[in-house]
C-alpha cells in the first residue's frame, strides 16, 4: 500500500509542475503576440489594436498573477509542506533555458530554416 502512497504523489507533483509550465507557456504566448504586432506594425485600425496589444496585455497581465500565485503557493500544486519541494521549480527554469539555448544555436546555424518556424509553409 505505501508503494502506491509513493506513485499517486509522485504523479500529483509532476502534473503540477506540468501546470505551472502550461501557465508559463501561456503568459510567454501571450507577451509573444504584442511582440509579434509591434515588429510587423500591424496596428492599424481600432480592432487590430484590440486584437493585438489589449487582449493579448491584460491575458498577459492576468495569466503573470497566476503563475506568480502559482509559485508563491507552489505546495498546493505539487502537494507537502510550504517550501519543501520549492527546488521542483528548476524543472520548469531547466526546461525553459535549454530551449532558449537550442533556438539561439538554431538561429545561428540554420537561419533560414529558423526564419520560416511558426509559418505555414514547410519548414524541411
Amino acid at each position: 500500500m505505501s508503494a502506491n502512497a509513493d506513485v499517486s504523489r509522485l504523479i500529483g507533483s509532476f502534473s503540477g509542475i506540468g501546470t505551472l509550465g502550461i501557465l508559463v507557456l501561456m503568459a510567454l504566448a501571450s507577451l509573444a503576440i504584442i511582440v509579434w504586432f509591434a515588429r510587423d506594425g500591424g496596428f492599424a485600425g481600432e480592432r487590430e489594436r484590440l486584437e493585438g496589444r489589449v487582449a493579448p496585455g491584460i491575458a498577459f497581465l492576468a495569466l503573470k498573477a497566476v503563475v506568480v500565485y502559482a509559485i508563491s503557493h507552489f505546495e498546493l500544486l505539487v502537494g507537502g509542506y510550504p517550501g519543501q519541494y520549492l527546488w521542483l521549480l528548476l524543472i520548469p527554469a531547466a526546461n525553459l533555458v535549454a530551449g532558449c539555448i537550442v533556438a539561439a544555436r538554431f538561429r545561428q546555424s540554420k537561419p533560414e530554416r529558423y526564419a520560416r518556424l511558426g509559418r505555414a509553409e514547410s519548414v524541411c
